[in-house]
């Protein structure tokens, strides 16, 4: 687990060239930029972002992925919670980037209430609201490295939230 919170450059840099990669049980907040930087080589197996928190503002976020993946990446049980009320989030900058991305069971909030027309396909993904126990758009700011769970437990789903049990085994 991995709390990540304002960085201008994005979330995670991944350059590839790596085999058995898992990316999961993180938080980003308010990681703007670019949240999955840079995949400009091949792995030797696929690599899975799985169980993530993105919550993020659309206005303020260059793109989810920039590049173009040039090896399968699963997205799996994923949040992606957009707190802006007037720009749906920017998925790519490159047409074909998520060609080798699959999503699947993943959540796609966008508090503007519009998704955006770049959106992955996602047959079993959702668009549901989690229903996080803190407002998403009003972050738990300067409690430090001692206090984060206090801060990480602003995003834990509250009991009446569609995403509890829903997503894949």
């Amino acid at each position: 687990f991995s709390c990540s919170h304002d960085h201008a450059a994005g979330w995670m840099a991944y350059m590839g060239n790596s085999s058995n990669s898992v990316a999961r049980y993180n938080l980003s907040v308010n990681d703007n930029g670019v949240l999955v930087k840079n995949m400009l080589s091949t792995n030797y197996s696929p690599t899975y972002f799985a169980n993530n928190t993105f919550v993020y503002d659309g206005a303020d976020l260059d793109y989810v992925h920039d590049e173009t993946f040039l090896s399968r990446v699963y997205f799996l049980n994923n949040i992606f919670y957009n707190t802006s009320t007037t720009t749906s989030t920017p998925w790519y900058r490159r047409t074909g980037a998520l060609r080798q991305a699959v999503f699947s069971d993943n959540d796609y909030y966008e508090a503007g209430g519009t998704h955006s027309t770049q959106e992955p396909a996602d047959a079993r993904g959702t668009r549901a609201d989690p229903r996080f126990v803190g407002d998403p758009a009003d972050p738990v700011t300067g409690v430090g490295v001692d206090r984060i769970r206090e801060a990480a437990a602003h995003y834990a789903l509250r009991a009446d939230s569609p995403l509890i049990d829903a997503g894949r085994y």
